[in-house]
């Protein structure tokens, strides 16, 4: 049999080990879990934001011209182009609150840039996705009437282009899209 006094100081031990345990955790909390990064990661961090930063801005301006190419042309639904125009507006402005926020911190420290660089790519993929979802639909999944070649069918359904792994582009659209129908000549009015 064990003697009391023997069962104490295991009770004791043990108590000692945990109480350790716990010391070493709450220090590091209170340290602020400083694991990440390393000498120079904060300025490669930050060359990488503002890398970003400028290829997000350069996106919105593409994204602006591709809607004026789409609006000359004049094929596509009304609808579409206006839905484009809201994503591009969008686009534009969250480039701009993006360039204004990089203007008021000139360093950021590792957790704001990685935070603020994780936004960034995941804004430029949901632009990228809004953007081929609105070209998939200005497309269409119909058999098409090419009106240059007489007689010849032109058939892109909207899901090729991501059965192939392949990104729609404007000039995919422009070319997919039939031509607008002129209007039929008006007839002479007869008394």
């Amino acid at each position: 049999m064990e003697s009391p006094r023997r069962g104490a100081q295991r009770r004791t031990q043990h108590g000692a080990s945990r109480l350790t345990f716990v010391a070493a955790i709450v220090v590091f909390v209170l340290a602020g879990c400083r694991t990440y990064g390393g000498h120079g990661t904060v300025d490669a961090n930050n060359a990488k934001l503002r890398a970003a930063a400028a290829q997000f801005s350069s996106e919105a301006e593409q994204a602006a011209d591709d809607l004026e190419r789409l609006s000359a042309v004049g094929r596509v639904e009304p609808n579409l182009i206006a839905e484009l125009g809201d994503a591009v507006a969008d686009h534009a402005a969250d480039a701009d609150a993006l360039a204004a926020e990089l203007d008021r911190s000139e360093s950021l420290g590792y957790r704001d840039a990685s935070r603020l660089l994780g936004t960034v790519i995941s804004l430029r993929r949901e632009y990228a996705n809004k953007y081929q979802y609105l070209l998939r639909s200005m497309v269409g999944d119909s058999t098409r009437l090419d009106p240059d070649r007489a007689a010849r069918y032109q058939s892109v359904p909207a899901a090729w282009f991501r059965a192939t792994g392949q990104t729609l582009t404007v000039d995919d659209v422009i070319q997919i899209q039939p031509k607008a129908p002129s209007a039929p000549p008006a007839e002479p009015l007869t008394p």
